[in-house]
């Protein structure tokens, strides 16, 4: 925020400075001189210029909460606007549709260094998943954010968890004044061209929308201490995916494998050792005319080959169902959803004139469906699956000034990270089975 500094001692001028803005992760000097006269007299000094940062080493540049509200910002993902700073790149192209993507952090490069070196703290909490320090944990709404400041280079000590970036997150508190928005963003392939090369639009439709609100709890003007800050958002996406896999031809299945053995020589079965002696078979040999006879069969297996994997539908190597480079036999499209809602609360307590305190809480919950989960290995309904992702954060901060030259400043912390996968129906509900 932006400070006024007034300094005083009896026989002297006042000495008021004003303007100076203090930064997440900054530290401002400010000097006074005080000159023989009355208290009643006051030297201001209005603070309008770049200050040199002489106190610390680090490198850093600053996203303000007016940046991540007027810049295009597409899926509102704020570690978007991070690739603007210098020294910092981003695996995904600039101003492309992150929306929900928990992992943007982890896709971001700070000096050369990977994604899993960076480190996120969001009102003094580490947000990163521990188990690889990439995805962010309880990613926090655009609007709940009051500013980010990523440290590129020098850091101080209290950031010695990751040698990558800090992306230190300050989260939005409440005011002497009532403030709140109410906002809705849409994105629909209604509004869309198709690509020169596409017979048709993608489908796409994602709506992202939610409300803040914070102020002083109900009291006296004149004692507020108590404020909070509260922040709801809902993402809602349905995106259309086209995709290629690789599933068995008609042939295949019914057990004549001539046309897979053609194109893949050195994957062409072979019998297994419980099958030897078995109507003459001999364990490590082909099968005689590359045919699995169908009595050999299992009922299950071929009863998913048969009913959850799709036909071949690509220009294939002369009588055979693959291509010539072997591989992939069948394009299909499909539509994937994803469903997220992001909290973030945040009370203020000003105890008295030495004592501050907060608490933030966030969480961020996703669910989302693939139905041909494994891309390469799509085409198979047994594949689809689902993601729950919840995660949770809380931090605790406790700010005591025992002099003008002792100050002490305690954060506990705590998070929870999820991963729920579960399967899905895919292909085989499209097939009409369970």
């Amino acid at each position: 925020g932006v400070y006024n500094v007034r300094v005083s001692q009896p026989g002297f001028q006042s000495s008021l400075q004003s303007g100076i803005q203090l930064k997440s992760a900054s530290t401002v000097s400010v000097n006074a001189t005080l000159k023989i006269g009355q208290v009643t007299q006051t030297v201001e000094v209005r603070s309008s210029a770049i200050h040199l940062q002489t106190s610390t080493s680090q490198v850093s540049r600053l996203v303000n909460s007016t940046q991540m509200t007027e810049l295009p910002l597409n899926g509102r993902n704020f570690v978007s606007l991070l690739g603007l700073q210098p020294g910092v790149t981003q695996t995904f192209s600039f101003n492309s549709f992150q929306a929900e993507n928990t992992f943007t952090s982890q896709d971001t490069q700070v000096n050369g260094l990977t994604g899993e070196s960076n480190n996120i703290l969001v009102d003094g909490t580490p947000s990163t998943r521990t188990r690889a320090n990439g995805a962010m944990v309880a990613m926090p709404s655009a609007s709940a954010i009051a500013e980010v400041n990523i440290i590129t280079n020098g850091y101080m000590p209290e950031y010695g968890r990751a040698a990558g970036g800090q992306m230190i997150v300050t989260l939005k508190s409440g005011t002497d004044k009532y403030h709140g928005d109410v906002y809705e963003f849409n994105r629909n392939d209604a509004l869309s061209a198709r690509y020169f090369f596409s017979p048709n639009v993608p489908k796409l439709n994602f709506n992202d929308f939610g409300f803040t609100i914070g102020g002083p709890v109900p009291g006296k003007p004149s004692k507020h201490k108590l404020y909070f800050f509260d922040s709801e958002e809902w993402m809602r996406l349905v995106q259309g995916h086209t995709e290629n896999g690789t599933v068995p031809a008609a042939a295949d299945r019914n057990g004549n494998l001539n046309g897979y053995c053609a194109v893949f020589t050195s994957q062409c079965p072979t019998v297994p050792t419980y099958l030897n002696g078995v109507d003459g078979l001999v364990a490590g040999q082909p099968f005689p005319n590359n045919t699995i006879p169908q009595s050999l069969f299992s009922a299950n297996g071929a009863a998913m080959v048969q009913n959850l994997y799709l036909m071949p539908n690509t220009v294939t190597h002369p009588g055979t169902s693959y291509p010539y480079e072997g591989g992939q036999n069948e394009v299909f499209n499909w539509n994937g959803w994803s469903n997220s809602r992001s909290d973030a609360v945040k009370i203020n307590y000003d105890l008295n004139e030495k004592n501050t305190m907060f608490v933030s809480l966030r969480q961020f919950d996703k669910a989302q469906q693939n139905p041909f989960y494994g891309g390469s290995g799509g085409g198979s309904g047994v594949l689809g699956i689902g993601y729950v992702f919840p995660s949770r954060s809380a931090s605790f901060n406790w700010t005591t000034t025992f002099s003008p030259t002792l100050l002490n400043d305690f954060t506990a912390s705590g998070g929870r990270d999820y991963n729920h996968p579960y399967p899905l129906p895919g292909l085989a509900g499209r097939n009409g089975l369970d």
